[in-house]
């Protein structure tokens, strides 16, 4: 469930890479036969000789490229025409000699989860039972959180701002946190009330795993039940999932699940407390039927279990922010194709041992999702992207719209001096990138060179390289301009999307260097399940003090900071923590 968590998202999540396809002219027979064998492969009848040919080239080369990257197991499922096509196992639950993977095996999908909890509420939501723009505090009156922004935060977060990440919670909880698989999911609930907003509510996008929980919880709280339990009638049943389940002490038991592999660990952990935002298992074959879902509009057969409207309005980007690659529980992407943008929908998950992609292609009835049993490896995205390539180009005639055919070519407009000199600095995420003033213009760093980019407005710019295209939109706060610059970085036809926060220039005056801070420098560890995960320095540059790359931005009180990130560090105490995280203090060697 993204241990290490970031903002470029093939999607955004923190890691998913969005494809859209429309086949379903594709399926001239969808009556399913099982082909047999240990794999349980399933391929449809009557299937486009085309995508016959696109599962031969996967079923042949798959078990090359997973001994390669050593990944134990795999599961892929493909819909075409809202129907099953193809579900294959690879490899195998566990180690050697453990059972071979087939389309019942039952995987962890760690994120993938957003968008079954998603589901559930929209559901809900069309049901009446609930609505996404009241106060949270409407379903849970006790709930509360701090704030250096604002008052009563909670009485404006709403369901709509925790679906689509937007709430401004931060991605850990002190209890059942990635880091702590002590506490139970009411422990990790309540915790949620000790954290800090990482900004205004409602200011910007930050993936949040504690704004899918709460959302669990306030579905416990609509029908009056578990969540295991709401997840199962509103959703699992009535969909006929039958290796579908967020049931911890099921999943723990159950001899039908792949077992995770994360490098460097023996062993790896069963379960959660973050049920809602990663804790659901499910099968290729289940995993098939969840899309046929949304890919059939909310019907199961001629049932509607879901009103297309409720759907629409999980799929539709938050907030009127042209640049978001989000709804609600879901990604939001395009693909290009042979010189067309193709939209899809989904996500993807990672952690525990576990990496999975789920996507589908509204336009055309198709999706596909992988499900693996290890997260050390280069398949994620790049499987589930690849065959949506080979089977769109594939096609006799071209789907989607001309690649940029919804950016026509916006007019340069000149921008102060003072306003470029304001904007350069380093924004900061896995990917960091660096605007400099140069030449009496803003350019963007690489390493060929910094390129100068073009103005649309004083707070957005644009830049094209041959091999890449970077469009950013900078945002301020009540102290700061910029704040942050929400990126879109286009490499290919992949599309990567990211809120950067500003975290100054190596031209800024000096900064405080307060004495007090002394007493805070040095390493500070770490630990994901009893193993160094991290190590971060503690030091003064500049006259500023930093946690690793981040910059201090606000002392609230003394030895607890905010970073330019957002996220709390707290070292007013002898159990420091970053982003609710324990650090430990690292022991200086003798000499």
């Amino acid at each position: 469930m993204d241990q290490v968590d970031s903002c470029w998202r093939f999607t955004h999540h923190p890691r998913l890479l969005m494809a859209v396809f429309t086949v379903a002219s594709l399926v001239t027979a969808a009556n399913a036969s099982a082909a047999g064998g240990a794999s349980g492969e399933l391929v449809a009848k009557g299937l486009d000789s085309q995508i016959v040919a696109v599962i031969d080239k996967y079923r042949a080369s798959l078990p090359i490229t997973m001994a390669e990257q050593q990944v134990p197991g795999l599961a892929v499922a493909v819909v075409v025409g809202g129907r099953t096509a193809w579900l294959r196992g690879f490899g195998v639950t566990d180690g050697p000699g453990s059972q071979p993977v087939t389309p019942a095996t039952m995987f962890s999908v760690q994120s993938i989860s957003k968008t079954y909890t998603a589901t559930a509420v929209m559901r809900a939501v069309a049901e009446g039972k609930l609505s996404l723009d009241a106060p949270i505090t409407t379903y849970l009156p006790s709930f509360r959180v701090n704030s250096r922004f604002e008052a009563q935060p909670e009485r404006r977060i709403t369901l709509r701002l925790l679906l689509s990440h937007r709430s401004g919670l931060t991605h850990e909880a002190p209890l059942g946190s990635n880091f702590d698989r002590t506490a139970t999911f009411d422990e990790h609930i309540r915790s949620i009330s000790d954290t800090w907003l990482k900004f205004p509510v409602g200011q910007r996008f930050a993936y949040s795993n504690l704004g899918i929980d709460l959302a669990g919880r306030v579905l416990e709280v609509a029908y009056e039940r578990p969540f295991e339990d709401v997840m199962a009638q509103q959703l699992f049943t009535p969909l006929e999932l039958r290796e579908t389940t967020v049931d911890q002490p099921l999943i723990r038991s159950s001899a039908n699940r792949a077992v995770g592999h994360a490098k460097g660990y023996e062993t790896v952990p069963v379960g959660m407390a973050m049920i809602p935002a990663g804790g659901v298992y499910t099968s290729a074959r289940d995993i098939a039927r969840f899309m046929q879902l949304h890919l059939d509009g909310g019907k199961v057969g001629e049932r509607t279990l879901i009103s297309r409207a409720a759907l629409d309005a999980m799929y539709e980007a938050c907030c009127n922010d042209e640049l978001s690659t989000y709804g609600l529980g879901i990604g939001l992407s395009r693909l290009e194709v042979a010189g067309a943008d193709v939209a899809g929908l989904g996500h993807g998950g990672g952690g525990d041992g576990f990496l999975a992609d789920m996507y589908w292609y509204p336009e055309v009835g198709l999706g596909i999702a992988v499900l693996t049993n290890s997260d050390d490896h280069r398949l994620q995205g790049r499987l589930a992207t690849a065959m949506a390539q080979d089977i769109l180009s594939s096609l006799p005639t071209r789907v989607g719209r001309p690649t940029n055919a919804d950016r026509a070519r916006r007019t340069p407009v000149n921008v102060a001096e003072l306003r470029m000199r304001q904007l350069a600095g380093i924004y900061l995420e896995e990917r960091d990138i660096e605007f400099a003033f140069e030449d009496s213009k803003l350019c963007w760093k690489v390493r060929s060179g910094c390129h100068p980019v073009e103005f649309y407005s004083p707070d957005e710019i644009g830049v094209a390289l041959p091999s890449m295209r970077l469009e950013c939109q900078f945002q301020k706060d009540r102290d700061r301009d910029p704040s942050a610059a929400v990126c879109r970085l286009q490499i290919g036809s992949m599309q990567l999307s990211s809120t950067m926060p500003y975290n100054g220039s190596p031209d800024d005056q000096g900064g405080p260097d307060r004495p007090e801070w002394r007493t805070y420098l040095g390493d500070y560890e770490m630990w994901l399940w009893g193993k160094l995960s991290a190590t971060y320095n503690v030091h003064v540059t500049g006259g500023y003090l930093y946690f690793g790359k981040y910059r201090v931005l606000d002392e609230h009180e003394p030895g607890l900071f905010f970073l330019a990130d957002g996220e709390a560090l707290d070292l007013r105490t002898t159990r420091p923590t970053y982003r609710n995280i324990p650090l430990r203090r690292a022991v200086t060697p003798l000499p």
